[in-house]
C-alpha cells in the first residue's frame, strides 16, 4: 500500500511539472506572437513626416531601425526610397498603424541593394514604413529615405499647443557650459538653450502638434549632477 501511494505522488509530481512547463511555453509562444504583430525590430525612433507632392529626404542614419509614421489619405499614392542615399543593403517595410502591426509592404534591391516602393492608400489612417538594413538588421552605415505622395497633406493649423521646459541648478551657479535641445518631430525647435547663472528656471516655450514626438537632448558641462530639467504641456 505505501509503494503504492508513493506511486501515485510520484506520478502526481510529474504530471504538475509537465503542466507548468506547457504553460511556459505556451506564454512564450503568444509573447512572440505579440511581438510579431510589432515591428521586425525595434525602432531607435518612431517620428512623424508628412508627405506631399514635393520629394523630401529623412536625416541620415548610421545605427538603429527608424520608422516614420504618416497620416495616409484613401486614394493617394506614397513612394519611400532609399536609392541613391544610402550604400548599404536597405529594407523598407510599410506598417499598418504608426506603431506596427501588420506589414502591407516589402521593398528590398529594387535600385541595386536599396530599396523603393510606391503604394496607394486604401483607407484614410495613419501607417509607418520601417527603415532597416536587409533583412531586418539594424543600419551601420549612413542611410537616408526618401518621401513623397500624389497628393497635398492638408497643412497643420497655424499653432499647436504650447509646452514649455524649465532649468534648474541646485547649486545655484547656472548649467557652467550645459545646455539642452528640444526636437519636436524630428525638428529641432530649441538648440543649446542653457541657464546662465542661479538656481532658475530659465524658462523656454515650444509648439507642438498632435502626434509629435518630443526628445530633449542633454549636453553635460561642468558640476552635470547639478542640472536638471522639467517638460511641460502648458507655457510657463
Amino acid at each position: 500500500m505505501k509503494k503504492s501511494l508513493l506511486f501515485r505522488s510520484t506520478t502526481s509530481w510529474f504530471l504538475v511539472k509537465f503542466v507548468v512547463l506547457l504553460a511556459l511555453a505556451m506564454s512564450a509562444i503568444l509573447q512572440q506572437n505579440q511581438l510579431s504583430a510589432q515591428y521586425c525590430l525595434a525602432p531607435t525612433t518612431n517620428i512623424a513626416i508628412s508627405p506631399t507632392t514635393t520629394v523630401q529626404t529623412t536625416p541620415s542614419y548610421n545605427s538603429g531601425a527608424r520608422a516614420f509614421n504618416f497620416a495616409a489619405t484613401a486614394g493617394c499614392g506614397y513612394t519611400f526610397a532609399t536609392c541613391n542615399n544610402s550604400t548599404a543593403d536597405t529594407y523598407l517595410r510599410l506598417y499598418s498603424t504608426g506603431t506596427g502591426g501588420t506589414v502591407l509592404v516589402t521593398a528590398d534591391d529594387n535600385c541595386g541593394a536599396q530599396s523603393s516602393f510606391t503604394w496607394t492608400c486604401p483607407t484614410s489612417g495613419t501607417y509607418s514604413v520601417l527603415l532597416t538594413n536587409w533583412s531586418c538588421n539594424a543600419l551601420t552605415s549612413a542611410t537616408a529615405m526618401t518621401y513623397s505622395s500624389t497628393c497635398a497633406s492638408t497643412p497643420p493649423p497655424a499653432t499647436g499647443c504650447t509646452y514649455s521646459i524649465a532649468l534648474h541648478d541646485t547649486f545655484g551657479d547656472g548649467w557652467n557650459g550645459g545646455a539642452v535641445t528640444v526636437n519636436v518631430g524630428g525638428t529641432n525647435v530649441l538648440t543649446a538653450v542653457t541657464l546662465a547663472s542661479g538656481t532658475g528656471p530659465a524658462v523656454f516655450n515650444f509648439n507642438v502638434f498632435q502626434g509629435q514626438s518630443i526628445t530633449v537632448n542633454y549636453t553635460a558641462g561642468s558640476w552635470s549632477s547639478e542640472n536638471y530639467y522639467r517638460v511641460y504641456n502648458a507655457a510657463n
